[in-house]
């Protein structure tokens, strides 16, 4: 119940958020289980990667469009890097790495919601200048 639980929540947030499978997967099973080794938690969140990406890009091809130049150039880095952190992941102490992944989610976290709050004013105006345009000008 609880894995399926997961899968369609990570599902859902990862389409919606353009985030990705592990993003919203790490932080939700280490409030399931805080007791999980954190190593067993990022192989498992990479591994959800698969069905979602694989979703994702089918959804992403039909309702939208793909630069897939950019995509396979990103996804090739991606594998690149994965056996480096796999790595390092598998000779830090737990307790090391539980922290490096909540600094992680928070200096991210927190650069997003410093961005969307320097966005902010300017978002606003332009929707406040859309309402004004949309209006009807009456003439007296």
């Amino acid at each position: 119940p609880h894995a399926i639980a997961l899968g369609v929540t990570v599902g859902f947030l990862s389409i919606l958020t353009s985030t990705g499978g592990p993003f919203i997967a790490v932080p939700l099973l280490f409030q399931i289980d805080a007791r999980l080794p954190p190593t067993l938690v990022v192989a498992l969140a990479q591994t959800l990667c698969i069905p979602v990406a694989s979703c994702a890009l089918v959804v992403w091809a039909v309702f939208a469009s793909i630069d897939l130049g950019l995509a396979i150039t990103i996804g090739l880095a991606v594998a690149a890097g994965v056996p480096c952190g796999s790595c390092i992941a598998r000779r830090a102490r737990p307790a090391h790495l539980k922290l490096v992944i909540a600094l992680l989610l928070l200096a991210i976290g927190g650069s997003t919601l410093w961005k969307l709050a320097a966005q902010a004013p300017t978002t606003l105006e332009h929707h406040v200048e859309q309402l004004v345009d949309e209006q009807p000008h009456r003439t007296h």
